[in-house]
């Protein structure tokens, strides 16, 4: 192989590196109707949770927003137990965020598996809704619904 095609195969990756980086490196204009920090500094909230199954406990959140999608982890405790942190995925409009919640694919606790969906309103310094479980499943063993309110952080 001659020393010129060695050369090109050697800079081709790191051209793509560059145009990946600078790719990401470009900023978006737009901002979050939620008040929710973009990139990767996170907004926490904190407060009670209602849930059929497990009855009074709290609430933690912890979302950012990048290109307008909401994402973030929801960990719920009852009774002094922390159950396995769950993952919100979801898109806000205006005031309010659709959202699904769902376990961490590494997660290997044991825990009951539900995909959630949430609806919430966020105002400047709370946040508050309602989640239900999607369907009962092998996963999901019983019907989950429940209510959140929690203050910003």
């Amino acid at each position: 192989m001659c020393w010129r095609l060695r050369f090109r195969l050697l800079l081709l990756p790191a051209a793509a590196a560059a145009l990946v980086a600078a790719a990401a490196c470009g900023s978006s204009s737009a901002t979050s109707p939620l008040g929710v920090a973009p990139g990767p500094a996170p907004t926490v909230f904190v407060g009670s949770i209602q849930d059929s199954a497990s009855g009074a406990g709290t609430l933690r959140l912890t979302l950012s927003t990048v290109q307008g999608v909401v994402g973030g982890t929801w960990t719920a405790t009852f009774n002094g137990r922390s159950e396995p942190t769950l993952v919100i995925t979801g898109v806000p409009q205006n005031d309010q965020l659709t959202a699904t919640i769902h376990p961490e694919v590494t997660d290997t606790s044991g825990s009951s598996g539900c995909t959630l969906s949430m609806t919430a309103t966020i105002a400047a310094s709370q946040i508050s809704g309602t989640y239900a479980s999607f369907a009962v499943t092998p996963t999901c063993p019983a019907a989950r619904t429940g209510t959140f309110a929690a203050t910003r952080q």
